[in-house]
């Protein structure tokens, strides 16, 4: 039988029944069971591994943040108090209001 009459009889295209055809001849039985396309979704075991750090680790990470944020907090009250002065030297008021 011919694609075209097979593809007639089962309502598909010709090319459709000629991939599969194809595929059949090529890896068997296995070819045609449908797979799961796209990106897999999350699973629990996924979730897992994300969770899977130690309390320890997060502690040591809490720190770490803390320490960077006094740290920036440090940096930005030094750029404004340069800023002020550098306004000052200059004879320009900066930061108030009339």
């Amino acid at each position: 039988m011919g694609y075209n009459i097979i593809a007639a009889n089962f309502n598909i295209h010709p090319s459709q029944a000629q991939t599969w055809n194809k595929s059949f001849d090529l890896y068997g039985s296995q070819a045609l069971i449908p797979r799961p396309k796209g990106r897999p979704t999350l699973t629990q075991e996924n979730d897992k591994k994300k969770d899977n750090m130690t309390l320890t680790e997060k502690q040591k990470y809490e720190e770490r943040i803390l320490q960077l944020e006094a740290k920036l907090h440090g940096a930005e009250l030094n750029r404004d108090f340069l800023k002020k002065l550098h306004a000052l030297r200059s004879g320009k008021q900066i930061g108030r209001k009339p």
